[in-house]
């Protein structure tokens, strides 16, 4: 959350919802988290990441998108999927340290997800009706 100035300041969700401090925005994922998730990631066999940790594109709402993305590179299997998360990627020069990476992030969920894309679908009908015989 920042402080009106701009300025980041970490406070734990308990005291956010206990002083009703709705007004302040959540930008960035707080070292607590950083730290529990990162491990949580490194230590998965796969990891789908789907949309960044915070304001990445703000310098003080960097830190937990970076740190989860890293924590991505060093489990077993990596996907990052969404626009947003993709231009992390290429800003940090680690693309070739992930298996896959989508830009389609909604369309990567559903179709990991085993959901049929209409796009996909509509190729799948054209082909049938306009197949050469």
């Amino acid at each position: 959350m920042t402080n009106g100035m701009g300025r980041g300041v970490e406070e734990s969700i308990d005291i956010l919802n206990k002083n009703h401090h709705s007004d302040l925005p959540i930008l960035d994922i707080g070292l607590e988290t950083i730290v529990k998730f990162s491990k949580e990631i490194r230590n998965a066999g796969a990891v789908i990441m789907n949309g960044p940790a915070g304001v990445f594109e703000r310098e003080p709402f960097t830190l937990g998108t970076v740190e989860l993305i890293d924590a991505a590179i060093k489990s077993g299997f990596s996907v990052i999927s969404g626009g947003h998360s993709a231009a992390v990627v290429e800003q940090l020069g680690v693309g070739s340290r992930i298996d896959h990476i989508s830009t389609g992030g909604g369309a990567c969920i559903d179709f990991l997800a085993g959901e049929k894309l209409p796009g996909i679908e509509a190729l799948k009908e054209s082909a049938v009706r306009y197949r050469v015989k």
